[in-house]
């Protein structure tokens, strides 16, 4: 089952990013700005994907 979880989980995540960026990258404002947010987005993701793992661990 846990087989199951991961299938369907990494795409999804996979998409959420790739979505996410492009909205940023589409969105007006100046370059600096709109690498500002996908860094902060990115660190967001790494520690929301932290926690999942650990939540799996347990």
């Amino acid at each position: 089952m846990t087989e199951k979880k991961e299938c369907v989980a990494l795409p999804f995540i996979g998409g959420v990013i790739v979505g996410a960026i492009l909205a940023l990258l589409f969105t007006p404002g100046t370059g600096k700005e709109n690498r500002e947010k996908i860094k902060s987005y990115a660190q967001n993701l790494v520690e929301i994907i932290k926690k999942k793992i650990e939540e799996e661990k347990t």
